[in-house]
């Protein structure tokens, strides 16, 4: 049963209950300095011994990641992405601004934000998994930029790691309690030391940020959670519900209900009794009710709020905006009475990690700011700094600084990366009286198509499949190819049935294109003009280029952090501006084998919401991750697969483009009729018809890249992980070496060093491919 207490009474309130963190302290102070000495080692042993786990390292492997991500329901995807939208565009408007400027006459003072390098997000899993949790912490470290961001929780539970994956964190660890934060605080094998740790979790993890503080920075030390509401009206029904909302999650969790009125303090009384008898978690709740909750009679909601700061509670409901700018200390505020905390634990936007146990008078949730540095930047001239010392004269060595300016032009892209040399009339000898093509023809540079005599060798360079199309393609195609058929223009009709069917869309939703090339050009002829503002990655498919570049678009370019040739999502965003026609990108890219998530993509279109962005998913059989499910709902999006790949039908040259149905009645328009043969289309429909043999290969591709990463590893030789059907090795001054001793045995990979220093692009095959490379590998890189 709740009490009722009078104001007088509250002060029973104020002081919680003790976290048993002394005890905590004690019991996981050993296992801090374990894994402080003993490292991977003793972090294994002891998550063996609290977690339960058996495996040989805590890291969850990249193709663990890709099926806890598969394995989201439909609904709970969508749940992600509402919720995930909602917290990044909360936190992109906690950023502070960078600024500098003249404050005096040769004084500039300034800022400038940078992000934390990694950071480590806790989530528990004990009684209820919380893949809320990932959301609150991981998004806003993407915001503020944070280019490694890890995610620990105990167990392989699907919805945590799914949502990871879904949000594209790559350092994913399966371990918990106390030595998962010493493996953050220090380092341990695969885990790596953090400059910040936040997140929720036990008693245990809450006194190893305590005791770890002054090693690593921390959010803040939770404590049970807690709700305080202020109501002088209202329907009991909801407020008990708010109340046991906060109640069921911990026997020591407490819901306070300050209120002027003694007749809604009997009803909600009596509703918390009702509704705990058909709570499935009241043994929890009823105990949280019963110890730690209270109804407290007011005489004014002034005093409420009095009562409100001094308790500083994590989750504070007040009853209208009038009450606000009385508040001076509380975790989160909601405000009416359809605001209730469980908006703010999944969807609307604030962060659900909030200070607890009265923290909340020193600082409030969690937030973008959590994971950034503030610098202060001076820039004096002489005279400045004269004024400035006693007397007018300088009592120590000038400091000199740069502007900050250059520094935030770095962070946001740096100077413009050297481009290649163009080709010019004189380069290409224009015979006397030739006229001179467009300005734009005229400094392209050529594309290089695949070389001739790769048909006897094993063909590890262009990214095909390397086993061929299915059986029932060249089945097909012997029974109904015919001279009648060679005679007309090719029918599409039952072919796009077949192929909608396939990718669940509807025919009106896409037009066949002679490979992914000319969906890129139906795009641009559709969407750009001459002068017009286009957005594409560096490096990338050299088509794009080519491309843009015939139409005379502007090109802006967003790069590729070296050396990590991670996606360069922050570089894209800030390239965009208000006249971007166009984005085109490919997902995962192609050669870095990185890609963006979906709500990466996102961002993407909502920042590019006046232009038109193409999505090209060459490879999204072995990335599990697509954006097609999108064109009915976001108008300027734009999606192309191609045959070339998984299906193995590369000298077909087939390809789709989608997009909403009134996009597509465009692209048809500046389309040629029927660039697309009858051959190509009948291939298509037999190809889509045998989706087992598609599953087996994508199965044995993705079993072969981990072969080859494995491979690559033992012989010491750095790749970047890949989501697509090849990896990019790091073979530093050896790459032209590598290739070309790799062609004398037949094996063709392809040099990309022009493009990414010292790389060269594999193309994985099955895995006695892979083997067969591999060996050949170890001989050529071990002379």
């Amino acid at each position: 049963m709740i009490r009722i207490l009078n104001s007088k009474e509250a002060g029973c309130l104020l002081t919680r209950k003790a976290a048993r963190l002394t005890e905590a302290e004690a019991a996981v102070a050993p296992i801090l300095e374990g894994v402080r000495k003993g490292g991977e080692g003793a972090l294994l042993e002891f998550a063996r011994k609290f977690d339960g786990f058996h495996g040989k390292s805590v890291r969850v492997p990249p193709k663990d990641l890709l099926a806890a991500r598969r394995g989201l329901a439909p609904a709970f995807l969508d749940a992600v992405v509402t919720a995930a939208s909602g917290v990044r565009a909360f936190a992109e408007r906690q950023m502070p601004e960078a600024w500098l400027r003249d404050v005096k006459p040769g004084l500039r003072l300034g800022q400038v934000v940078r992000p934390l390098d990694t950071v480590a997000a806790y989530i528990p899993a004990g009684r209820y998994p919380l893949p809320s949790t990932v959301i609150m912490t991981v998004v806003p470290a993407q915001v503020a930029g944070v280019p490694r961001i890890c995610v620990a929780s105990p167990g392989m539970n699907g919805e945590v790691f799914g949502t990871a994956s879904m949000l594209g964190v790559q350092d994913a660890f399966r371990m918990g309690g106390a030595q998962a934060i010493a493996a953050f605080a220090f380092g341990a094998g695969p885990v790596p030391r953090a400059d910040r740790i936040v997140g929720p979790g036990n008693i245990y993890v809450a006194a190893a940020k305590k005791l770890l503080a002054g090693e690593v920075a921390i959010d803040f030390i939770a404590g049970p959670t807690e709700i305080l509401i202020i109501a002088a009206e209202g329907d009991p029904r909801l407020l008990a519900a708010d109340m046991l909302a906060q109640a069921e999650h911990d026997v020591d969790a407490s819901a306070v209900l300050l209120t002027t009125s003694r007749r809604l303090a009997t009803a909600v009384a009596a509703e918390v009794e009702r509704q705990l008898a058909d709570l499935p978690t009241a043994p929890t709740a009823s105990q949280a009710i019963s110890g730690n909750s209270a109804i407290v009679l007011v005489r004014s909601l002034h005093e409420a709020i009095e009562i409100s700061n001094r308790f500083a509670p994590e989750h504070l409901s007040i009853p209208d905006e009038s009450l606000l700018p009385e508040v001076k200390h509380a975790g989160s505020v909601f405000i009416g009475p359809f605001s209730p905390e469980a908006a703010g634990d999944y969807a609307s936007g604030p962060n659900h990690v909030l200070p607890t146990s009265g923290a909340a008078r020193i600082r409030g949730g969690l937030s973008v700011t959590d994971f950034l540095k503030v610098i202060s930047v001076q820039e004096l001239s002489e005279g400045a700094l004269k004024r400035l010392a006693p007397g007018g004269r300088p009592s120590g060595p000038q400091p000199v600084f740069r502007p900050a300016r250059r520094a935030e032009a770095r962070r946001r892209g740096g100077s413009p990366a050297p481009q290649e040399v163009p080709m010019t009339a004189k380069s290409l000898k224009l015979p006397k009286g030739a006229v001179k093509p467009r300005p734009a023809v005229l400094s392209m540079a050529p594309y290089s198509p695949p070389t001739a005599g790769r048909a006897d060798k094993l063909r590890l360079d262009f990214n095909e499949n390397t086993v061929g199309c299915s059986p029932r393609v060249i089945a097909a195609l012997k029974e109904r190819l015919d001279a009648g058929r060679l005679a007309v223009y090719p029918e599409y009709g039952e072919a796009k049935q077949a192929i909608a069917r396939y990718f669940h869309v509807r025919p009106e939703q896409f037009v066949f294109t002679n490979g992914t090339d000319e969906a890129i050009q139906v795009f641009v002829n559709t969407y750009l003009d001459d002068g017009q503002e286009v957005v594409l990655l560096k490096p990338a498919y050299a088509m794009y280029r080519f491309y843009c570049e015939v139409a005379g678009a502007k090109i802006t370019e967003a790069p590729f952090p070296q050396p990590g040739l991670e996606f360069p999502l922050q570089e894209v965003l800030d390239a965009i501006t208000p006249e971007t026609r166009a984005v085109i990108l490919a997902n995962p890219n192609n050669p870095t084998g990185t890609g963006v998530s979906l709500l990466g993509i996102e961002r993407i279109l909502h920042r590019a919401r006046k232009g038109v962005v193409l999505v090209d998913e060459a490879y999204y059989e072995f990335s599990g991750l697509t954006a097609l499910t999108e064109i009915e709902r976001v108008p300027n999006l734009f999606v192309s697969r191609t045959f070339s790949k998984v299906f193995g039908m590369a000298a077909m040259r087939l390809g789709c483009l989608f997009s909403h149905e009134a996009n597509v009645a465009f692209l048809h328009k500046a389309q040629s009729p029927y660039s697309v043969n009858s051959l190509a289309v009948l291939a298509a429909q037999a190809a889509v018809e045998d989706a087992g043999f598609i599953q087996s290969y994508v199965a044995e591709v993705l079993a072969a890249r981990e072969l080859l990463c494995l491979g690559l590893e033992l012989l010491g030789i750095a790749y970047i992980p890949s989501s697509a059907n090849f990896v990019l090795g790091r073979f530093g001054d050896r790459a032209i070496e590598v290739r070309d001793a790799l062609r004398g045995q037949g094996i063709l990979v392809r040099d990309r060093s022009y493009e990414a220093a010292g790389c060269v692009r594999i193309t994985v095959g099955t895995r006695e491919q892979t083997r067969r490379l591999l060996a050949a590998l170890e001989e050529i890189w071990n002379r």
